[in-house]
C-alpha cells in the first residue's frame, strides 16, 4: 500500500484538449500538481456536465489559478462544504462544474485516505489519472452507502464486473481498516450491487459506516462548523441566488421571457422561482383594499376642473392626503413583497425571474405619464431592494402592440419611449425581442453567467456581492 511517485501527466492530444474538463487536467498535470479523477471512466470526460477531481492540499490553490487561467469561475470555496472547492463555466449551452476535493468526504465524514489515493493513481488511455482499481471500487461504495438511495446508473457496470483477486480484497480491507470500515465492507466484496439495491441492507450498511466515523472526534468538529456554517451563514446570505427583473409595456413579451429564462436556467440545474412584482397590483399588505375603496392612487388629476372655491381646496386636499397614501403604501407593500415572495428564494440560492419591478413607477400609471412626486417616485425605487438584473425588453411599437392590443398604438409607443429613457439613466439590459425567446435567453445567459456566478458565491461576513 505504499504510494508510488506522483508522475507528471503526458499530454493529451489537440482533440481532447479542446473539452474545458480535459483542458484543466492537461494544465495541472503540465505544472505538476496531483489532480485525480475521482468516479467517472476513462473516456467520458468530454461528454460529463459535472466532474469531481481529487488534489492534494498542497496543491488545490494552484489548480484553482490554472483553472481560472481556462476561463473557469470559482463559486464555492469550502465555506459551507468543507475540503471542497467548486468552479463553473458556460460552454457550449451547458453551466459545467468542476468540483476539487481535497479528502474523501460526505459532508464532515472523511472515510479514506486521500494523500494514499493520489499516490496509487493510474494514468488512463486518455493521459488522465484515475483512482487505482481498489481505491475506485472502496471509493464509489462508500460514496454509495454514505450518500445515495441506490446504486447510480452510470457505476453499474463497472461494478457488476468488478472480479477482485485476493491482493485486491487485501488492499481494500487495508483501506478500510484504516478507518474502522473493514467490518461494513467484508460483506460487500462479493457482490456490490446485491448489497447496495437492496434498501434495508443499504439503510444498515450507512448506521454502520456513520457510527464508526463518529467516533472520530476531528468528524465531530467539522460536523459542527457545517452546522454553524449553514444555521447562520444561510439567513446572512453568504450563499444566496439572484434576481432578474424583466419590464416593458404591455405586449414586450415579459411572461414569454420569463418562461423560456426559467425553461434554460433549469437545464442548467440552476433552480429557478418567478414572482410578480408590479407596482400597480397584486399587493400582499392588507390596507391595499382600503386606498382602493377610497380610490387613492398617483394620477396627477386632482379634482376636476368644474369644481371651484372651498370645495376645491377642500377636495384637493383630500386627493393629496390619498395619493401620498398610495405612495406610502406602495414603498411599504414593494418591500413585504421582497421580503416574502423573493428573499426567501434568494436565501435557498435559486434565482428568482420578477415580472416588473418598482422601476415601473417612473414610466407611469398603467401606461399614462404621472408628472407628480418625481422626486418621491425615485426615493421609493431607491429604497426598494434593487434587482440584480434589469432588462427592458424592447421593440418596435407596432409588434408590441399586436402582441396585446390592450392599449392604442400612440400609448404603446410613449411608454416605449418612457421606458427606453429609464434604461439609459440607470443603466438597465436592453434585449431586443426580435427573435424567439429562448434564444435570447441563452445568450443573455452566454453573456453574462460570470457575474450570475460570482453573485452566487459563497462569500465570508463583510464580504460585498458584485454589482451588474
Amino acid at each position: 500500500l505504499q504510494p508510488a511517485p506522483f508522475r507528471p501527466q503526458p499530454p493529451l492530444d489537440a482533440g481532447a484538449a479542446t473539452a474545458p474538463f480535459l483542458a484543466v487536467l492537461r494544465a495541472a498535470g503540465a505544472a505538476g500538481h496531483r489532480v485525480v479523477v475521482m468516479r467517472d471512466a476513462p473516456g467520458d470526460l468530454a461528454t460529463l456536465g459535472e466532474l469531481d477531481l481529487l488534489v492534494g492540499a498542497a496543491n488545490l490553490r494552484g489548480v484553482i489559478h490554472l483553472a481560472e487561467k481556462g476561463g473557469w469561475v470559482l463559486q464555492d470555496r469550502g465555506v459551507f462544504f468543507p475540503r471542497k472547492a467548486a468552479l463553473v463555466r458556460y460552454h457550449e449551452g451547458r453551466l459545467l462544474k468542476l468540483d476539487l476535493h481535497t479528502a474523501f468526504i460526505d459532508r464532515a465524514l472523511i472515510y479514506m485516505d486521500a494523500e494514499a489515493a493520489l499516490g496509487r493513481a493510474e494514468a488512463g488511455p486518455d493521459g488522465v489519472f484515475h483512482l487505482a482499481p481498489t481505491d475506485w471500487w472502496l471509493h464509489v461504495v462508500l460514496h454509495i452507502i454514505l450518500g445515495k438511495p441506490r446504486v447510480p446508473e452510470k457505476y453499474r457496470a463497472r461494478l457488476a464486473a468488478w472480479d477482485p483477486e485476493e491482493s485486491d480484497r487485501v488492499a481494500i480491507l487495508a483501506g478500510a481498516r484504516a478507518f474502522g470500515l473493514d467490518g461494513a465492507i467484508r460483506p460487500v466484496l462479493d457482490d456490490a450491487l446485491a448489497a447496495l439495491d437492496d434498501p434495508v441492507r443499504l439503510a444498515a450498511l450507512r448506521r454502520h459506516v456513520r457510527a464508526r466515523l463518529w467516533r472520530d472526534p476531528r468528524n465531530v468538529l467539522r460536523e459542527a462548523r457545517v452546522r454553524l456554517a449553514w444555521s447562520l451563514g444561510r439567513p446572512l446570505g453568504l450563499r444566496r441566488g439572484f434576481t432578474i427583473a424583466f419590464i416593458g409595456p404591455d405586449g414586450a413579451g415579459k411572461s414569454t421571457m420569463i418562461e423560456a429564462f426559467a425553461r434554460v436556467f433549469t437545464a442548467m440545474q440552476i433552480p429557478v422561482r418567478s414572482a410578480y412584482m408590479g407596482p400597480w397590483e397584486r399587493g400582499i399588505l392588507p390596507t391595499r383594499r382600503l386606498l382602493r375603496h377610497f380610490g387613492a392612487g398617483p394620477a396627477d388629476e386632482l379634482v376636476p376642473a368644474h369644481i371651484a372655491g372651498a370645495q376645491r381646496w377642500l377636495k384637493t386636499l383630500k386627493a393629496l392626503i390619498k395619493r401620498y397614501a398610495w405612495y406610502g403604501h406602495c414603498w411599504a407593500d414593494m418591500t413585504a413583497r421582497h421580503l416574502v415572495r423573493v428573499l426567501p428564494h434568494l436565501l435557498l440560492r435559486r434565482t428568482v425571474l420578477l415580472d416588473r419591478y418598482v422601476h415601473d413607477l417612473m414610466v407611469g400609471f398603467y401606461n399614462t405619464p404621472v408628472e407628480n412626486a418625481k422626486g418621491l417616485r425615485r426615493l421609493i425605487c431607491r429604497l426598494v431592494p434593487r434587482p440584480d438584473f434589469v432588462i427592458l425588453l424592447d421593440n418596435d411599437a407596432e409588434a408590441i402592440w399586436r402582441r396585446k392590443q390592450e392599449y392604442d398604438l400612440e400609448t404603446i409607443r410613449a411608454a416605449l419611449d418612457r421606458y427606453r429613457a429609464l434604461a439609459r439613466e440607470h443603466g438597465f439590459h436592453v434585449v431586443r425581442t426580435d427573435r424567439p425567446a429562448e434564444c435570447l435567453a441563452e445568450t443573455f445567459i452566454r453573456s453574462h453567467w460570470r457575474s450570475m456566478v460570482a453573485l452566487r458565491r459563497e462569500r465570508m461576513p463583510g464580504q460585498r456581492r458584485v454589482r451588474t
